[in-house]
């Protein structure tokens, strides 16, 4: 899947998935922060988006990050390539990890890799 057709208040957007640089989950909503735009609110949860975009990493119950705009990580926080920083609970640490690694050999392979 290369772009997302997203409703935006009453106008349908299609946006890059390479584009998006994390979604944010609060509630029956999402708030995906987009590189370059304004965040845009929509009314899903994050996890029908955690479905929808299976190469994106759960840091926390209300973070999904793309890992193409990871530039560095602790144990508690991920910068991303907008400079922005994401808790990233203890429980989704260990998991985050190992996708990570899974994640890092097609990303080099990737011809929209960083």
């Amino acid at each position: 899947m290369e772009t997302l057709s997203i409703l935006d208040k009453s106008k349908r957007q299609r946006v890059p998935v390479k584009d998006i640089l994390c979604l944010e989950g609060n509630g029956n909503y999402t708030i995906i922060h987009i590189q370059g735009r304004k965040p845009i609110l929509v009314s899903l949860t994050l996890k029908h988006w955690e479905d929808k975009l299976p190469g994106f990493l759960r840091i926390h119950k209300m973070s999904l990050i793309n890992p193409r705009h990871l530039i560095n990580f602790s144990a508690t926080h991920i910068v991303l390539s907008n400079g922005s920083l994401w808790a990233m609970s203890r429980r989704k640490a260990r998991v985050f990890r190992s996708q990570l690694n899974q994640y890092l050999p097609s990303l080099e392979h990737s011809p929209n890799a960083h």
